[in-house]
């Protein structure tokens, strides 16, 4: 029996991608005939939905949501200083042109380990992808998790292409190879130590004085994430509930784990104004845009920065 799959489900209300909840039958609002969708898009295609597609591990929900598509990070200081003239003409002033903030989802199941999903923002397809989870047959328990991702190829400058991974709170164990221990980002990683690091989610915050992106981590090859360790008096349900998260690639990746989604650093002003996290959220990037020095001299260097195209993600999972 298959113990680790992808599907769509049919999540609360509320959703950071614009979901809607479906009837008593399961249809989303999108496959009402005739009826227009929350993006403007006529609800010609049944299939397509607003659920959210999710991870399971042995028929059960192992995550709170994801994998989903990550385009968008929280400016930084050189990304956009804020209430300063002339700096709205920064480099999140595209983003935000296109809508990266702002972006709703959509899925559709094309098999049990295939979906397809288009993200949109007001009427228009920014971003299209296809996930597929298969376990390998040569390795017993591990899976290959590809993403093909078509990016709108008018955006010239991209903030991250990835995708993000909701735990529940507890999952707090953190470890990687790669640069380290420090935050580190693809034009600011000389010079770290070359190791696996242990750490934990909440580590990994650092308290700039605009919450902004944060905690990264570049060029690495492994990250695990995984439950607080249970204690000697834990049960054995808990103890059994305890499993881990392993990703590991052949293409050096970017990684970042929090216990906030980039819009909550987004929409923040001070520290104490990021909303409590229930939840630890790791976005693994095939691409991150470089920091650059943009605040008070030359932006990040030409080759740190990437625009709209093909992407293709190609890793490996281990529960």
């Amino acid at each position: 029996m298959e113990r680790f799959r992808v599907r769509l489900h049919r999540g609360p209300g509320e959703h950071r991608h614009g979901g809607q909840s479906a009837d008593a039958a399961g249809n989303s609002p999108s496959a009402a005939e005739g009826s227009p969708s929350p993006t403007g898009f006529p609800g010609a295609d049944p299939g397509f939905t607003f659920f959210q597609a999710r991870l399971q591990i042995d028929q059960g929900d192992f995550l709170c949501s994801g994998p989903e598509l990550c385009l968008w990070r929280a400016p930084t200081d050189n990304d956009l200083i804020r209430a300063v003239p002339g700096h709205d003409l920064h480099a999140s002033h595209e983003w935000r042109s296109y809508g990266l903030d702002q972006l709703t989802s959509r899925w559709k199941q094309q098999s049990q380990g295939l979906l397809r999903g288009e993200y949109l923002h007001g009427e228009e397809v920014r971003a299209e992808t296809e996930i597929s989870l298969t376990e390998m047959k040569e390795y017993p328990g591990i899976y290959r998790l590809r993403a093909d991702i078509n990016i709108d190829s008018r955006i010239e400058d991209l903030p991250r292409v990835g995708l993000l991974f909701e735990f529940p709170h507890e999952y707090e164990e953190l470890m990687w190879y790669g640069p380290g221990p420090g935050e580190t980002y693809p034009d600011r990683d000389s010079g770290f130590p070359l190791k696996i690091w242990h750490d934990r989610v909440k580590n990994q915050y650092q308290p700039y004085i605009f919450p902004q992106e944060m905690g990264g981590h570049s060029r690495c090859s492994l990250i695990g994430l995984s439950p607080e360790k249970a204690g000697k008096n834990s049960t054995k349900p808990d103890r059994e509930r305890a499993r881990g998260f392993l990703i590991s690639a052949r293409r050096d990746f970017h990684f970042s784990a929090l216990h906030s989604r980039p819009e909550d650093l987004t929409g923040a002003k001070h520290s104490h104004e990021i909303p409590a996290g229930n939840s630890s959220v790791l976005i693994v990037d095939l691409y991150q845009r470089g920091i650059g020095t943009a605040a008070c001299g030359p932006d990040a260097d030409p080759r740190w920065i990437q625009g709209g195209g093909s992407y293709r993600i190609d890793w490996y999972l281990a529960p």
